[in-house]
């Protein structure tokens, strides 16, 4: 029998470590945001917008054929943020490290270094309604005053009145996200597929109406319009409750960006005069709106 008295006697330290934390690097980011890395050597990342020419005109024999250019908008710098963190420990720790936590030390700092890219490019969503944080045109990522061309009057990519999300507040921010015009006035021709970007409070109900068999929240027998064109992102980094926004799918149509420069580094530094060693983790990068069209927010 074993007594509370002999119970020390029979076990000798501890069976495992449980650390509560993401046990891997899960890429949230990219859903988001693409990377785009620039020259190793180049210290910041210029964007140029400039736009399309207008659709051809109708000419009758003998008149002079109309002349178009394409007009520069925007010439915008993106400058690097460098994130880091230092993490240090005794020699001692390293020789007596028993269950790998100093060894497991580099790797647990890769996985903080993914997550920090997942939070910087979900701030991009987070802060799309905050004021202070304008993007290249001076506005407010979501917003219903972005700049065109002269002569062409200011495109949204919100509602004016914001929408609580549902199967018909979705088909209604379909529409008028395909129906956005370019700077000179003209139909994007936006492709139809397109991501809805939520967090977790709003999965459960994004989910069931996208994939339901039929028009979700109506007692019509309706076909499900937005489940052929929508898929769900749920992010765990955004922070609002009841913001959705939809994204073209395609790359190429959007332009959000992560702007990565190198990628994450470590700098092993050797023990000094008080026998602690450590490493210094860092990466520079900054998430940025190349350019607002591609994304339309529903709600904030």
């Amino acid at each position: 029998m074993i007594s509370e008295h002999t119970l020390g006697l029979i076990k000798a330290g501890i069976d495992g470590v449980l650390k509560i934390q993401v046990k891997k690097g899960r890429d949230y980011y990219s859903k988001i945001a693409p990377t785009i890395k620039p020259g190793s050597k180049e210290g910041y990342y210029r964007n140029v917008i400039s736009t399309g020419f207008k659709v051809l005109e109708a000419t009758s024999p003998g008149s002079n054929v109309p002349s178009d250019v394409k007009l520069k908008l925007y010439d915008t710098n993106y400058w690097p943020i460098r994130f880091a963190k230092a993490y240090v420990w005794d020699i001692d720790a390293e020789e007596d490290d028993m269950y790998g936590e100093i060894g497991n030390i580099s790797k647990d700092a890769m996985i903080a270094a993914m997550r920090t890219v997942n939070k910087e490019v979900a701030e991009v969503l987070n802060k799309a309604f905050t004021s202070g944080y304008t993007i290249y045109d001076g506005q407010v990522f979501a917003s219903t005053a972005h700049t065109s061309a002269t002569g062409v009057a200011t495109r949204a990519n919100r509602p004016s009145t914001l929408k609580t999300f549902g199967s018909i507040t979705l088909e209604e921010e379909l529409a008028a996200h395909w129906d956005l015009l370019d700077p000179r006035g003209e139909t994007l021709e936006q492709e139809g597929n397109v991501k809805i970007h939520i967090g977790n409070t709003l999965f459960p109900q994004v989910t069931r109406v996208l994939d339901a068999s039929g028009l979700a929240e109506s007692p019509d027998n309706d076909p499900n319009f937005a489940g052929r064109y929508v898929t769900a992102c749920r992010n765990p980094y955004m922070t609002s409750t009841t913001m959705w926004a939809l994204q073209n799918a395609d790359e190429d149509e959007h332009g959000v960006r992560w702007i990565d420069w190198g990628g994450v580094k470590v700098v092993n530094l050797p023990a000094d005069r008080t026998l602690q060693k450590s490493i210094v983790v860092y990466r520079r990068g900054v998430g940025a709106v190349l350019r607002w069209e591609g994304v339309r927010f529903g709600n904030s």
